[in-house]
This record gives structure tokens, C-alpha cells and sequence, in this order.
């Protein structure tokens, strides 16, 4: 054990004890050698016991010296884990930056329409003034006023209910973006990848879906999952499963372009033996009477029995084209498994989900804003 030396108190104290009992000696008369041995006896006593307080106070300043070390420690370990979260967070101030100037432009805008209200109140005021100023023109003027003050205020109205129209998408907005941004920091914190993840705006997976399409694998860690449509969904579910430790991903596509950056992706990332690519093209089939381009796929190739379905294909939304989805596939998800209508915001697939909806009491539907576009959550509740 290092050593300490004491504290310049235990010192001192343990030298006036020293010192007052060798001055009770020397003016005390010679006592016998029993009075001179019980003085003595006391002097160490009491010197023993200092040295004891004083080796107690060093191991205390011990045990405070390694208490202190342990801490200093964990706040290097916490300080790492916040610098990692400072990069990730860094990446997405370009988006905030760009989304304060527009609220700048909405707010300017907003103070010109009420430039304006303004000036209208003041030619309302001015009209009044001059209707009671006149006699023969009075009831002309009143009349000119009130039929004025009421367009003005028919505009005045408009105006504060496209500002309030203004303000309130500039809300749904910086929610939106918020939403997308702790998802992304709760999908880097799940997966930490060796690669920034693919961009997961626009027309690809929206970053909350994706944060709940990763937390369903991770909770279930499925051993199926069919997709329609790749993309970076597809590196971002393989990568959960590479997470995970197991799980295989089957991929429909119609395009060959898109099938090629998507393996592309997956060969950067690694997780390329996660994923089977399948190019199908569209055809006309027959569902319940009603003619749909669906995907021209052997049931053999797809999945027997995939806890998850990412419906985002068909590309093209005309003719409810991912409305077979459901008829086709529904009867391969096994209980606790999910069917995902992504873009369910849009008419076709709003129509498509509802349709599905009434179709069948098997599943339950639930919904999620996916960045704006909308998604439908059908969850297996009951066994086929």
C-alpha cells in the first residue's frame, strides 16, 4: 500500500502530547520506579493512539484517493460516449441551418401581412372620419365604409388564417425534422455502424420508420423478412440483423438499376450475405376479378413464413399496383408478425390500407407519420 505521510495537525498534536508529558516528568518529584513506569505507560498510550488516529486519517485519504480515481474514470468513459453523439448530431446541423432560414422567410412574410392589415385598419379609420366630417354624402360614405370594412376584414381574416396556415406547417415541420433527427441518433446508437447510414429521406425509408422497422427486429429477431422495393432499407435492415446475430432479408425488385446500387450498398457495409436480391419484373395478374401490375416472382423465392413484409413497391402508384400485396402474402405472416404499408399518406395506398382494413379481422392496423408520407402498421393478432 503507498504510504502517506501524515498531516502536519497529527504531527503537532502527537509532539505536545510528547512534550507536556516530559515536562510533568521533569517537575514532578522522583517517584518511585512504578509512579515513573505508569507515566510512561500513559505517554504511550497516548502517543499510540494519535499514531492510530493518524494512520486512520491516511487510509481514509487512501480509500478518498481511489474513490477519486474510479470517477475520474467513468467521466473519461462518459465524456468518449458524448463526443461520439457530438459527430453524429454535427452531421445534421446542415438541415437545422436550412431550416431557420425558411422560418426567417416565414416570418417576414408574416410581418408584411400584418403591414398590410394594418394599413387597411388605417384606411377604415380614415373613411369614418371623412363620412362624419359631410351631411349630403353621409349615408353614401357609411355605406362605402361598411361595405369596405367588411372586405377588409374578409381580407384581414384570410390573411390571419394563411399565417396561422404558415406557422402551423413551420411546427409540423421542426417537429418532423426533430423526429427524424432522435430517430437517426436512436438508429446509430442501436447499430453503430462502421459507414454513415444511406440517406433515409425523400423517396427512400423515412429515418422514424426506420427506427421502428429496427427496433421490431432487434426486439423479435425474426429469421425471415420479406421486402418489396430495395433501397437503403435494405442496408438498413440487414445491418439490424447483422446486429442482431441472425436473420435472412429476401428483396423483390423490379428495376435492375436500383437491385445494382443496392448490392452496392450492401457490399460496402458487409452485410451482403444477409440479404438475397430478387429482380422480378411487373406483369398483369389477376386479383378478385381486377387486373393489377404486380411483381413476376416464384412463391418458391419468397420467404415461408417472414415476420416482417416491407411493402415500398411497386414504384409505380397507379392502379392501387400494391394492393396484391395483402391477398398475396398475408397468409405467410405468422402471429406477432407485421405487414408495413409505407407512403400510406398518399391516396392510392390510403384506399389500398382501408381495403385491407375491411378485408379481414386477423390483423390490426396502426399508423405512423413516416416523415410526413404516412405508413400502416398491420400486426397479426389472431392465427390464420
Amino acid at each position: 500500500m503507498k504510504t502517506t505521510t501524515p498531516p502536519l495537525w497529527i504531527i503537532s498534536v502527537v509532539g505536545a502530547l510528547l512534550t507536556l508529558g516530559s515536562a510533568a516528568l521533569l517537575s514532578a518529584p522522583l517517584p518511585g520506579s512504578a509512579s515513573l513506569a505508569a507515566a510512561l505507560g500513559a505517554m504511550t498510550y497516548v502517543a499510540g493512539t494519535a499514531i492510530r488516529r493518524a494512520e486512520a486519517g491516511i487510509r481514509s485519504i487512501e480509500m478518498r484517493h481511489s474513490r477519486t480515481n474510479i470517477e475520474l474514470g467513468r467521466s473519461r468513459k462518459q465524456l468518449e460516449w458524448t463526443r461520439d453523439r457530438l459527430e453524429t448530431l454535427t452531421t445534421r446541423i446542415a438541415e437545422l441551418e436550412a431550416l431557420t432560414t425558411r422560418i426567417a422567410e416565414l416570418e417576414r412574410a408574416h410581418h408584411l401581412l400584418r403591414e398590410t392589415a394594418e394599413r387597411h385598419n388605417a384606411k377604415l379609420a380614415e373613411l369614418a372620419q371623412r363620412a362624419t366630417a359631410t351631411h349630403g354624402v353621409a349615408e353614401t360614405a357609411l355605406e362605402s365604409a361598411q361595405t369596405g370594412l367588411k372586405q377588409a376584414s374578409e381580407e384581414l381574416q384570410s390573411l390571419r388564417l394563411l399565417a396561422w396556415d404558415l406557422d402551423s406547417r413551420t411546427r409540423d415541420r421542426e417537429r418532423s425534422l426533430y423526429l427524424q433527427i432522435e430517430s437517426l441518433i436512436s438508429i446509430h446508437s442501436s447499430l453503430r455502424p462502421s459507414l454513415p447510414l444511406p440517406n433515409l429521406s425523400g423517396w427512400a425509408l423515412s429515418a422514424d420508420l426506420a427506427a421502428h422497422i429496427v427496433e421490431r427486429i432487434l426486439a423479435r429477431r425474426p429469421t425471415e423478412v420479406l421486402e418489396l422495393g430495395s433501397g437503403a432499407s435494405t442496408a438498413v435492415i440487414a445491418l439490424t440483423m447483422e446486429r442482431a446475430g441472425r436473420g435472412h432479408l429476401t428483396s423483390v425488385e423490379e428495376s435492375v438499376d436500383f437491385m445494382h446500387n443496392t448490392q452496392k450498398l450492401l457490399d460496402e457495409r458487409g452485410v451482403s450475405h444477409r440479404v438475397t436480391l430478387v429482380h422480378a419484373a411487373l406483369s398483369e395478374i389477376d386479383v378478385s376479378g381486377a387486373a393489377y401490375r404486380w411483381y413476376s416472382v416464384d412463391a418458391g423465392a419468397l420467404p415461408e413464413s417472414p415476420e416482417i413484409v416491407l411493402v415500398d413497391g411497386p414504384s409505380s402508384v397507379e392502379g392501387g399496383s400494391r394492393y396484391p400485396a395483402f391477398p398475396q402474402l398475408a397468409d405467410r405472416i405468422p402471429l406477432g408478425g407485421a405487414l408495413i404499408l409505407d407512403d400510406a399518406y398518399r391516396e392510392p395506398e390510403r384506399e389500398i390500407a382501408r381495403l385491407w382494413d375491411n378485408a379481414t379481422e386477423e390483423f390490426a392496423v396502426s399508423w405512423t407519420t413516416a416523415g410526413g408520407k404516412g405508413a400502416a402498421v398491420f400486426t397479426r393478432v389472431r392465427s390464420p
